[in-house]
């Protein structure tokens, strides 16, 4: 191996750790928001308890939507 070669296998070695810092970096910006969220989401669902208004009224309309979306009968339709 000589001195010109030296170079060519640092810049591959700089390579990786820049892949790997990339990765590192993505997980942390994606995975810190997404494990706020699902805490929230949890402690919403099972500490406080589902909320009608809240959760209910939501699942109401994903799963019942359209142009006249009328009261769910629980809230006096």
């Amino acid at each position: 191996m000589t001195i010109l070669q030296l170079p060519a296998v640092g810049r591959q070695h700089g390579r990786r750790l820049d892949r790997w810092f990339t990765g590192i970096g993505g997980a942390v910006v994606l995975g810190v928001p997404f494990a706020a969220f699902s805490g929230l989401v949890l402690s919403h669902f099972y500490v406080s308890g589902s909320f009608l208004l809240d959760a209910g009224w939501t699942a109401h309309l994903l799963t019942h939507g359209g142009l006249s979306l009328r009261y769910p009968s629980s809230l006096g339709d």
